[in-house]
């Protein structure tokens, strides 16, 4: 799994760590979408589009996501019956001089804990109520993980994400009552499409406001977004004052 910098991720909206709410409305007569895909618009082209693709029973059975000019990312989700048994992401880059690769996870799942486990890595998502709580990345050369602290507040709207490396970010400004970001606003962890695919959130309402801190560093930064008359988030961007830097959001109906 690739981890991109922190700009980087900031200049594509959290074009792969992301996901967080999956509010679905019991009023009447409302039209359910799922999410399908996402293009980001840099100056007006699109570098980057993710798509999500469904079987017959509306789970997904894999996510692609081309990050134009340096990768196509593909995970692919196997089944036994309803049960998740493994997922591979595929790794297939632009330059010839990186290495193409393929690993393939086995998923043991337990009450509270998913594990993803291949030769060299392991990953622990921890969970309860639908939420996720933390998460944990095991090196079996080194012995040694990282970590994701997840903390909420009474409302389960996401407040902080602390990492193993010291950096903290704090959320705030939620878009409560709408229906679910598919990029998460400007929540940054890794592992959202994982998250999508075990049908887990991270905070119950989108935070639109984030601050960022690691030592003497600090930041904070907004999101603009865009819904349709139903509350799903149809556009979202992070430069205001450059409309050509934009995320375009898309759905299929139920």
């Amino acid at each position: 799994m690739k981890k991109l910098n922190l700009l980087f991720e900031l200049l594509i909206t959290i074009v792969i760590f992301s996901c967080s709410s999956n509010h679905i409305s019991d009023a009447k007569n409302e039209t359910v979408k799922q999410y399908k895909k996402s293009l980001v618009y840099n100056n007006g082209t699109t570098t980057y589009v993710k798509e999500i693709f469904y079987n017959q029973d509306h789970k997904i059975l894999s996510i692609i996501s081309n990050d134009y000019s340096y990768r196509t990312e593909t995970i692919n989700v196997s089944y036994l019956g309803k049960t998740i048994i493994s997922i591979t992401e595929i790794d297939d880059f632009d330059n010839p001089n990186y290495t193409d690769s393929s690993v393939t996870y086995t998923v043991s799942m337990e009450s509270n804990k998913i594990t993803l486990m291949s030769e060299a890595f392991q990953v622990e998502i921890n969970h309860s109520n639908g939420y996720v709580n933390s998460t944990k990345e095991y090196y079996t050369s080194t012995n040694t993980f990282s970590e994701h602290l997840f903390t909420r507040d009474s409302n389960l709207n996401l407040v902080s994400n602390t990492t193993g490396d010291g950096s903290i970010f704090t959320y705030s400004n939620f878009d409560s009552g709408r229906k679910e970001h598919p990029f998460g606003g400007v929540m940054e962890y890794f592992y959202s499409d994982y998250f999508r695919i075990f049908q887990l959130n991270v905070s119950k309402n989108t935070p639109l406001t984030a601050t960022y801190s690691n030592g003497g560093v600090m930041d904070t930064y907004s999101e603009i977004v865009e819904y349709d008359g139903e509350g799903y988030v149809i556009k979202s961007n992070v430069d205001p004052n450059n409309t050509n830097n934009y995320v375009e959001h898309q759905y299929v109906e139920l």
